[in-house]
């Protein structure tokens, strides 16, 4: 998921770089408790995104070699 994106990226390449281990893998009894995890989840990864001061402070582009 690409936060503030609405864009088309198919074909394009992306390179992504983990910051940060977010949970373990974990089974879920039915759709509804996937679905409430995903929103805590998000609500991590944004708190760590701004603690980290990403991408602003550490955006870096890469050049196709």
């Amino acid at each position: 998921h690409l936060f503030n994106f609405e864009g088309n990226l198919y074909g394009q390449e992306l390179t992504m770089i983990p910051i940060a281990y977010l949970r373990p893998e974990i089974k879920f009894p039915d759709l509804e408790e996937l679905r409430l995890q995903i929103i805590k989840d998000v609500e991590v990864v944004k708190e760590i995104l701004q603690e980290k001061n990403w991408p602003q402070k550490n955006a870096t582009s890469y050049e196709k070699k």
